[in-house]
């Protein structure tokens, strides 16, 4: 089941989110650090390696150790996110199948 974004909440749920931003609640921050890394994947890959530096700088002054975790793995794979966005569109889902079945 695919995680729940703003976009995609139901009525219901949008005003229990909107009742939780009153309070500055560990969960909540979390949430809002998982969203904003969601735009992560529709940007250009120009700005890709701004916004990935930024966000974990954010998240790693966040106090949410989980998070800060996830962000030193981004870190640490920094350079590959980036390939991926360079890759974007070059690559057919074939192409790639192609590759793996005749390396075995």
């Amino acid at each position: 089941m695919p995680a729940q974004t703003a976009e995609n909440l139901t009525d219901r749920q949008t005003v229990k989110l909107d009742e939780l931003l009153k309070y500055n609640l560990q969960s909540v921050r979390a949430y809002l650090h998982r969203e904003d890394f969601q735009r992560f994947w529709g940007i250009s890959h120009r700005l890709a390696g701004r916004f990935l530096d930024e966000w974990c700088w954010r998240v790693m002054r966040s106090r949410l150790p989980p998070l800060k975790k996830a962000a030193r793995s981004l870190r640490s794979h920094r350079e590959l996110l980036l390939n991926w966005f360079r890759a974007k569109g070059r690559f057919r889902p074939g192409s790639l199948k192609d590759l793996t079945t005749k390396r075995n």
